[in-house]
């Protein structure tokens, strides 16, 4: 009987040294990266440009729905359904034409960061230094900070800082 205890407690001594050695996992911003080692490339401004692009066109959309919102307010005020009923088909429209818009430039922005980041000699030089960082401070897994997965980290595990230090050298 004693001996069987004993066994058991030194299984649970394995499982509890081994469970020391939980997997170690890490964060790195990526772009925040790309920005900082890429800053100034023209790929770079180019995307910083489309971005500029993209925010001023959606506020200019929205100063447009605005304004239609406030005539369609003074047609209502007026009773006047006519002109009521074509400033919602103008808002609809414009809201409509501001999703698309966004869309399609969001797209057009990530596909040339993509590129950026995948075909450059320097993107592999960024993910050689991520991976000698992680297998040199013994993490397991790091995400991408953007990862849809990824809900929550403390910011003890995000290596972006350490990936840039490395990268200058």
């Amino acid at each position: 009987m004693k001996k069987r205890v004993l066994v058991i407690l030194f299984l649970f001594l394995i499982v509890f040294v081994n469970a020391e050695q939980l997997t170690k996992i890490g964060v790195v911003d990526i772009s925040k990266i790309y920005k900082s080692y890429y800053k100034e490339s023209s790929s770079m401004r180019d995307i910083e440009k489309m971005q500029k692009e993209l925010k001023t066109t959606l506020e200019k959309i929205q100063v447009e729905i605005d304004d239609l919102l406030l005539k369609k307010a003074e047609a209502d005020k007026n009773d006047n359904r006519t002109d009521v009923l074509k400033y919602e088909d103008l808002i609809d429209k414009q809201i409509k034409y501001k999703k698309q818009y966004n869309k399609t430039m969001v797209k057009k922005i990530r596909a040339k960061e993509s590129s950026l980041y995948k075909n450059s000699k320097t993107a592999v030089k960024i993910y050689k230094t991520i991976e000698y960082i992680a297998e040199s401070e013994g993490y397991s897994l790091i995400f991408k900070k953007t990862d849809s997965d990824l809900i929550w980290y403390n910011q003890e595990v995000d290596i972006t800082d350490k990936v840039l230090e490395r990268l200058k050298r």
